[in-house]
């Protein structure tokens, strides 16, 4: 094994150590870059993953109100039917027993019981 001295402190080391080390921290570097471009891919990504689901709830959301609403639309139409239909039955009746007291008044007036 082959080693060299270091020109500053004339330290004496392997040759394969400094190869390894000169390689060992360019690699370091490559994926340090690599590992801090997917982490922003990989980020974008989660945000427009989140933005779009986000989108896809309130789109959900939306249509389940406009469900509702048009749910308590139909019941209020369907009371307020049958609240008037009630009503023209009440006045329905209240006529036809004006009628009926109008004829016994006038069968039991003096007028009618001399004509029989």
């Amino acid at each position: 094994m082959k080693t060299i001295a270091c020109p500053k402190c004339s330290h004496k080391f392997a040759l394969d150590q400094a190869l390894n080390r000169e390689i060992e921290l360019q690699m370091r570097e490559e994926l340090g870059k690599e590992f801090k471009t997917r982490e922003a891919e990989i980020r974008k990504q989660l945000t427009r993953e989140a933005t779009e689901k986000a989108a896809h709830n309130s789109a959900e959301l939306q249509e389940q109100a406009e469900k509702a609403q048009l749910e308590a639309e139909r019941r209020l139409a369907d009371e307020r039917d049958k609240i008037r239909q009630s009503a023209q039955d009440q006045m329905l009746e209240e006529h036809r027993l004006k009628d009926a007291e109008k004829n016994k008044q006038l069968e039991d007036s003096p007028a009618t019981r001399s004509s029989r």
